[in-house]
């Protein structure tokens, strides 16, 4: 629920001043103190009742000590703010959790890797080719370390200077193990004599 959608909400109940910050509480002696403490926890255990449970949490995380709808909002639009930072620290978690071992296929493993560093490059958050190769081996060599040899072998990796590494090389050693593994995934599955390929 965004700031502008929960302001509409409480609106109607003429309860947007609980929100504001800047607003200098009443005294809890004053006539009307007693009703917006009152009311202000209402309001901020329903706030907390309608955000998701990661902002929730980080909210809290950053100051546990926010009790009252005033501090509750202003925390909630910080992060609001920022929440494409913290989608992208989101996403760039996500994709360094991509394991193999989650996966029956290694060719999906691969293919998931891809698309991940194409989304996250999307979002410009770009991964040097040298780096998502390297996953793509680390992969690899937990399934099928005979493949992962001969892609050093096979390719300019061994004396390659990471930062050398242009998409046109990195394409051309990824389509090889993607055709590799096509042919060896199917090769199980059907029985095949395998094909050779050479990277």
């Amino acid at each position: 629920m965004t700031g502008k959608k929960i302001r509409a909400s409480l609106k109607k109940d003429k309860l947007t001043d609980l929100l504001d910050i800047n607003i200098i509480r009443p005294k809890r002696t004053d006539n009307n103190g007693r009703t917006w403490y009152r009311l202000s926890l209402a309001v901020a255990e329903w706030l907390i009742l309608n955000i998701s449970e990661d902002i929730s949490k980080l909210i809290h995380q950053t100051d546990s000590r926010m009790i009252f709808a005033d501090e509750i909002f202003q925390a909630i639009r910080k992060h609001m703010e920022g929440m494409n930072i913290y989608a992208n620290m989101k996403k760039l978690e996500r994709w360094n959790d991509i394991k193999v071992t989650d996966y029956a296929s290694t060719l999906e493993f691969v293919e998931d890797v891809l698309i991940a560093s194409e989304g996250l490059a999307n979002r410009g958050i770009v991964i040097p080719p040298y780096v998502v190769l390297m996953k793509v081996l680390d992969g690899l060599t937990v399934r099928n370390l005979d493949l992962s040899k001969r892609v050093f072998m096979d390719s300019p990796l061994e004396n390659l200077d990471p930062s050398k590494l242009t998409l046109e090389i990195f394409n051309f050693i990824i389509r090889g193990i993607q055709h590799e593994l096509f042919f060896e995934e199917r090769m199980s599955v059907d029985g095949d004599t395998k094909v050779g390929y050479r990277l």
